[in-house]
């Protein structure tokens, strides 16, 4: 059941880090908020901004604890001192580290649209419209994913998020569903299959 489908996708962790959260979305945003207080506090006493590696342990030592009956999925994106981090993070607590990732059920059709057109040292621009374009294949292929784009570019120094209305989104779908349509006209005439039996059966209702 999606209750709302234009949410927020972006959760915060850290000024300079956020996650993408895919499965229960209550297990998702409440362990991102713990993780969150937790590091947040962490750095409090060691006096120095939180590490995307320091996130990325906690919530896979808390998600390994359960064994799977969290039902959370993340990606963690953030830039700290040691440089730019993307990170996936499964629900048994295992975890990649990938230039790019899709997860969720519609993550098939983004990673064939990243997979396709991923390069490397791409300009911001670029990259953000393969964002956008393999976020459009999940919400097109998948009847479970939402209606908004949300993107999210990280800097050291700053960071930029923002949402895409559902009305650009569907602009993209009536593009694609116009492609797929049919050219030829598939009419057949009376006759054209052949009837190997035919049976008739009389059914007896009790209207009482």
């Amino acid at each position: 059941m999606i209750v709302d489908g234009n949410c927020k996708k972006i959760h915060y962790l850290a000024d300079n880090i956020f996650c993408c959260g895919a499965g229960v979305v209550a297990d998702v945003e409440n362990l991102a908020q713990l993780v969150s207080s937790h590091i947040q506090l962490l750095s409090l006493n060691s006096g120095r901004a939180p590490l995307v590696c320091s996130f990325v342990r906690v919530m896979r030592q808390t998600l390994y604890r359960y064994q799977g009956y969290v039902t959370a999925a993340f990606i963690v994106g953030g830039v700290d001192d040691t440089g730019p981090h993307l990170v996936t993070i499964y629900p048994h607590g295992s975890s990649d580290a990938l230039p790019f990732a899709s997860m969720g059920t519609g993550g098939l059709a983004a990673m064939a649209v990243l997979e396709t057109n991923y390069r490397p040292k791409m300009k911001q621009n670029e990259a953000e419209d393969l964002v956008r374009n393999s976020i459009k294949a999940g919400v097109d292929n998948d009847l479970g994913s939402g209606s908004t784009i949300d993107i999210c570019t990280m800097k050291l120094d700053s960071v930029d998020r923002h949402q895409e209305t559902s009305a650009k989104v569907e602009t993209y779908s009536e593009e694609v569903y116009a492609r797929g349509m049919s050219e030829a006209e598939y009419s057949y005439r009376p006759g054209s299959s052949i009837i190997v039996t035919e049976e008739v059966k009389m059914l007896k209702f009790d209207q009482n």
